[in-house]
């Protein structure tokens, strides 16, 4: 799976855009995809006629495991990201001048509780004009890892 312009991809090159990104956690070392376990929708997204049913695995692995260049992917689980930094403050930026984003993220600082502790399955957000939204925990199950 790739997410890059895949006109480019086919040429072997790589080029990111505000259409053809992918976005993880790096951490002490380590790469985490939170997006991993639903590539299937994604895929589906893409490919509504698609028979493949990609597995719901979760994705954490060191970055020094990284590929040298996605041409070298040969197996499952071998993995290689392409950093674009300005793109990513590009988007940072956008996603931050619209409010409601901010209100997102206040919700999600709130809604987390680091473990042991339960975060709560439901949690409700009202808007300024009255309006609630309801939002559920998605209780997607991991079958493995990639």
């Amino acid at each position: 799976m790739a997410f890059t312009d895949m006109a480019a991809f086919q040429k072997q090159e790589l080029h990111s855009h505000s259409e053809a990104f992918h976005a993880w956690i790096e951490c002490n070392g380590v790469v985490i995809d939170l997006l991993a376990p639903l590539f299937r929708e994604n895929l589906l997204a893409l490919k509504p006629d698609s028979q493949l049913r990609l597995p719901r695995k979760m994705f954490q692995r060191p970055l020094a495991q990284m590929a040298c260049s996605p041409f070298e992917l040969t197996q499952e689980g071998d993995f290689f990201l392409g950093i674009n930094p300005s793109l990513t403050n590009e988007m940072i930026q956008y996603f931050m001048s619209k409010h409601m984003n901010k209100d997102l993220v206040m919700v999600c600082k709130h809604w987390y509780k680091p473990s042991p502790k339960p975060m709560l399955s439901q949690l409700e957000m009202g808007s300024d004009d009255g309006t609630v939204t309801l939002m559920k925990l998605d209780n997607t199950e991991l079958i493995g890892k990639w």
